[in-house]
């Protein structure tokens, strides 16, 4: 009789097993593994209730990359922090645009790489825009508009509503250029106010746009002119490009615990156009770091 109960235990608990691991597939909740198929991240005992989407220019696929794959694992955050190209990522994880939008068609934004259009480079925009107030087109003035113009045209075909999925959950830091204070817009009016935000946070004097974008009869810069990394809370994954030690101590001093995904890239890079095998490269490491996270992150 004895041997007979312990058989029924060992069926229960295979059964039991199987049920687990049934409903464990693509549903995650970071820092444990849920055994409920209507778990989801956005419940109040998720370890990383919000995300942040730090600036990074060109080097926005990377985090392209990673929103991919947090898509593709539905994990979802309650809240989005960004600022600068991080809310290119922001939009695309928020509004679930992986659906509608490949990294084929992202990455066809860039203009055709160059050495020659390569001159005058960013560094050169920058030094005559500060000392002598000349606007140098480049090649990443014409990455931004073909980036925002299909993220504009894409929110007007596909998601109609998108400003109203955005308000309360999208957090975007910009910069007024006359105090230099940082402000946060959390609620939009329509797509159109909320491709405007995406100009306004992007905008890099001499690099991107000749002057400030205006807006409520004021200017406004890159919301990563003072802090590229838009932390408001503990508990929050933060997605940079920076080094770890930078990433670290911005967060920190701010007394916040938080989790890293990223790898150390070269800023100075992050604004010269690349072949689009530089940045297919970038997407897929995103997906790699992405993935490693989450393995790391549920453990039982």
């Amino acid at each position: 009789m004895s041997a007979d109960k312990n058989k029924e235990k060992k069926k229960e608990k295979k059964e039991i097993k199987k049920k687990t691991k049934e409903s464990n597939t693509n549903t995650y909740s970071l820092g444990r593994k849920s055994k409920d198929k209507k778990c989801c991240i956005t419940k109040t005992n998720c370890c990383w209730p919000s995300v942040c989407f730090s600036g990074c220019a060109l080097h926005v696929f990377y985090q392209l990359g990673v929103a991919y794959i947090m898509l593709l694992c539905k994990i979802k955050c309650e809240r989005v922090f960004c600022t600068s190209a991080g809310m290119a990522t922001a939009l695309y994880y928020l509004l679930e645009l992986n659906e509608v939008l490949s990294i084929n068609t992202l990455l066809n934004t860039l203009p055709i790489h160059s050495r020659k259009q390569q001159i005058p480079n960013t560094c050169t925009a920058i030094v005559k825009g500060i000392c002598f107030g000349i606007f140098c087109p480049n090649v990443l003035q014409k990455a931004r508009c073909a980036m925002i113009d299909l993220l504009a045209k894409t929110l007007k075909e596909h998601r109609p509503n998108a400003y109203k999925q955005a308000s309360g959950k999208l957090f975007v830091t910009v910069c007024e250029w006359q105090s230099l204070r940082t402000h946060v817009i959390i609620c939009f009016d329509s797509n159109e106010h909320l491709i405007h935000v995406l100009r306004l946070t992007t905008t890099i004097l001499s690099v991107t746009c000749p002057e400030p974008c205006l807006w409520k009869g004021k200017y406004y810069v890159d919301g990563g002119f003072r802090d590229s990394h838009p932390i408001f809370c503990s508990n929050t994954i933060v997605v940079s490009n920076s080094t770890f030690s930078c990433l670290s101590a911005a967060y920190r001093s701010k007394g916040y615990k938080c989790a890293e995904i990223g790898r150390p890239l070269d800023n100075d890079s992050s604004y010269l156009v690349r072949s689009k095998a530089y940045y297919r490269r970038l997407f897929l490491f995103g997906k790699c770091d992405a993935n490693l996270f989450i393995r790391n992150n549920n453990k039982c």
